[in-house]
C-alpha cells in the first residue's frame, strides 16, 4: 500500500469537498522489484526540458495552453498475465482472506511492464481521437522528431493511416500525405500528463473529446 498527499488547487478543493489544500490518496501496488522473472523492454519516452521548449516555440500568440492528467492511467491498460499475492497489510486487517491469489487484469502501478503496456494503450487511443468545431474537424498525428509529440492537424481523418509516425511532407513510408501548414496546434505527452497548445476553440474540443476516452481532470 502506498499513501500519498498530493495539493490541489483552491476550485478542486471546493469541487472535491475537501477540508484542506492536501488530497490524501491510498493506492494498492505491486512489489516489481520482486517480479524478476519479467525480462523484456520496459523503456518508455518521456517528455525533458527540451521538448517542452520545442512546444512553447511552436506556441503563437492565438493560441491557449492548457494542462490535464488522465485518472488512474494505468488501469486502462490490459494485463495478459498476472497473478498475485494480495497486500498483507489487506489480509491483516480482515480484509480478503488469508491464502487468497488475485489475477490482475490490468495494469496495475508497480509491474515492470506497466508504463509499457499504458504507453502503447495511450498511443493507440490518442492515434484514433477526433474532434470538430463549428469550422472544421481535427486529428492527432504523431511527430517523427519525438514520439512524445502529437500534432493536431485540421481536415479529416484517412481511412488509412499509417500507425508509423509520419513527417511534415509526407514522405514517410506508408504514410497519408499531410502538410505542415495543416498543423493547428501541438500536444506533448509525459505518462499520463497532457501539455496542449492551440487555438482556443480547437483546445477546448479537444479535451472535450478526451473525455470520451478516458476519465480526466479538468483542464487548467
Amino acid at each position: 500500500m502506498v499513501f500519498t498527499e498530493k495539493p490541489v488547487s483552491e476550485q478542486q478543493r471546493v469541487a472535491s469537498n475537501l477540508p484542506t489544500l492536501w488530497k490524501h490518496k491510498a493506492r494498492m501496488c505491486i512489489r516489481g522489484d520482486q517480479h524478476a522473472r519479467f525480462t523484456a523492454n520496459t523503456t518508455t519516452t518521456y517528455a525533458d526540458a527540451h521538448l517542452v521548449r520545442l512546444l512553447l516555440a511552436l506556441h503563437k500568440s492565438n493560441h491557449a495552453l492548457s494542462s490535464t492528467d488522465i485518472t488512474n492511467a494505468f488501469l486502462n491498460a490490459n494485463l495478459t498475465d498476472g497473478v498475485f499475492i494480495p497486500p498483507y497489510e489487506l489480509v491483516r486487517l480482515g480484509l480478503v482472506p488469508s491464502h487468497t491469489l488475485w489475477e490482475c487484469q490490468k495494469a496495475i502501478y508497480g509491474l515492470k511492464e506497466s508504463p509499457k503496456l499504458w504507453e502503447k494503450e495511450r498511443d493507440e487511443v490518442l492515434a484514433s481521437v477526433q474532434w470538430k468545431t463549428h469550422m472544421s474537424e481535427f486529428y492527432l498525428q504523431q511527430s517523427h522528431v519525438h514520439m512524445s509529440l502529437w500534432y493536431m492537424v485540421q481536415g479529416p481523418k484517412p481511412k488509412v493511416v499509417s500507425n508509423r509516425p509520419c513527417v511534415p511532407d509526407g514522405t514517410h513510408p506508408d504514410c497519408h500525405t499531410w502538410v505542415a501548414s495543416h498543423i493547428v496546434g501541438a500536444l506533448i505527452v509525459y505518462v499520463d500528463d497532457l501539455l496542449v497548445s492551440a487555438p482556443l476553440d480547437i483546445n477546448q474540443a479537444f479535451m472535450a473529446s478526451l473525455k470520451s476516452k478516458w476519465t480526466t481532470s479538468e483542464p487548467e
